[in-house]
């Protein structure tokens, strides 16, 4: 995984330092070179640098952790900043579905890694008008509420519309209970507040984060940061088709607390307490936000959540996608923190 990783790194250093390079009259060199990325066979595709970067970042986490045996959690009370930072397990997930989702397209699929860590503003409106109208120039104005987003893993199709991936890496309260997190219940978040103070072993912070995710996919859109405008305002949007929340399927052995951990099951959103089931709620919200409610995400739990939130392995997705490419799989170097089902 890491051979393949560095590969896309490299393809992507040489696709920038040749475009870099280029004439800028679009004139051909005298004494014609076979270019890096030619002799890489990159077919014009890698990472660009800033998912360079966070690749580097992120194997530097994975095996910091790894080489102590403290193999640590994420933290839901972070906020929305946080994405796996510090926890060994969780960068390694982090890893291997970027080389997951960029050998699929390389092989054939029609959505490449357009960036990781990605920020994004998502606004709630209580005006159809307000909305955002396809992607382009549209000034983000007349928004209730706002919040602030960022996107572990960023999908783009050939239409420039984005598929949101975010992975959570949670134990499970015990092997016994795997139908709850170890860190507490998903609470059910009240729109538009911050939840700095949520009921003692509640956190809404999951439920905040999934209700966002489904707006941005229900309004079809979000705004990019002020940097990427010209005119330094909130006013490009993207266009958001879907989005999916995958949980590291997983057994570790927490070295602080002398006892192994298991991922936990997600259960049917149809089955009161389930973690898929907490996350399809609405938030809660007053009697005058009913508008604000059905514009922005539609006055129903959302269904079809073995679409939105599955669990998977490391070295399931793997096996499916490196081999074809000519990477091979070193199974060990992962095994002992990925399982493929708890019996």
């Amino acid at each position: 995984m890491m051979a393949y990783l560095e590969y896309e790194n490299s393809c992507g250093r040489a696709l920038q330092e040749e475009a870099e390079e280029a004439d800028p009259d679009g004139q051909p060199p005298v004494d014609p070179v076979e270019k890096e990325s030619e002799r890489l066979n990159c077919d014009g595709k890698g990472f660009d640098k800033n998912i360079r970067r966070l690749v580097y970042s992120k194997i530097q986490t994975a095996f910091a952790d790894r080489g102590d045996r403290n193999l640590k959690e994420e933290d839901p009370r972070k906020g929305d900043r946080f994405v796996l930072f510090g926890s060994g397990h969780g960068a390694l997930f982090h890893l291997e579905q970027l080389a997951y989702y960029q050998a699929k397209y390389r092989l054939d699929s029609k959505e490449r890694v357009k960036g990781s860590d990605a920020f994004r503003y998502v606004a709630f409106f209580d005006d159809e008008d307000d909305k955002p109208q396809g992607a382009g120039e549209q000034l983000l104005e007349n928004d209730v509420i706002r919040r602030e987003r960022y996107v572990d893993i960023v999908l783009e199709d050939d239409s420039g519309r984005e598929t949101w991936v975010e992975l959570k890496s949670y134990a499970a309260k015990s092997k016994a209970n795997r139908t709850e997190l170890d860190i507490g219940k998903i609470g059910n978040w009240r729109l538009g507040t911050s939840d700095r103070k949520p009921k003692k072993g509640y956190f809404p912070s999951l439920h905040r984060q999934f209700v966002i995710d489904r707006t941005a996919k229900h309004l079809g859109g979000a705004w990019l940061a002020m940097n990427q405008s010209e005119r330094k305002l909130i006013d490009v949007i993207v266009e958001v088709k879907d989005f999916q929340w995958k949980f590291q399927k997983f057994s570790v052995d927490n070295r602080r607390t002398k006892r192994k951990q298991y991922s936990p099951d997600l259960g049917s959103e149809r089955s009161k307490g389930t973690i898929r089931e907490r996350l399809a709620r609405l938030p809660k919200y007053n009697n005058d936000q009913n508008e604000l409610v059905e514009v922005s995400m539609g006055r129903r739990e959302i269904t079809g959540m073995s679409h939105h939130v599955f669990d998977s392995g490391i070295a399931a997705t793997l096996k499916e996608v490196l081999p074809g490419l000519g990477f091979e799989m070193i199974e060990d170097a992962v095994e002992d923190v990925i399982i493929e089902g708890v019996e």
